[in-house]
């Protein structure tokens, strides 16, 4: 997925909820891989690093010197919008973070595949890791 496709999936998410743009924004993978039972992780921050988008679950925020915030899916749209020049970066979550021993921080980095939504939940979230159509 690119920025761009982020765009067009919380707009889609917009249209047929119109309540999802003050709805958090999350992060979803599959537990035991597809088919299994699902994990999701609350985004607190996003930051660009060279020319990719990256989602932070919350939690991890401090490793990249980010501010942990709540946003809600209309915030995340209006801040990709305004930043045309990154509708071509591809997006990725934060997966896991690792402290090293000199205290520095490595990250697994997993592309996102999908979108959802869940209106009991209220959220709009994004598949990454096993894709179901892997199954």
């Amino acid at each position: 997925m690119h920025v761009s496709d982020v765009i067009d999936d919380i707009k889609a998410a917009f249209e047929q909820f119109p309540d999802a743009a003050r709805w958090r924004v999350g992060v979803a993978t599959y537990v035991d891989g597809p088919g299994s039972d699902i994990s999701v992780m609350y985004a607190a921050s996003y930051h660009v690093d060279g020319d990719g988008f990256f989602l932070v679950p919350e939690g991890m925020g401090e490793a990249f010197a980010l501010e942990e915030r709540p946003f809600t899916a209309r915030e995340l749209l209006d801040a990709l919008e305004a930043e045309a020049r990154w509708a071509g970066y591809a997006v990725h979550v934060r997966a896991e973070i690792v402290e090293l021993a000199d205290s520095s921080f490595a990250s697994r980095n997993l592309p996102l595949w999908g979108a959802g939504v869940h209106d009991e939940a209220e959220l709009v979230y994004f598949y990454y890791g096993a894709m179901a159509l892997e199954a």
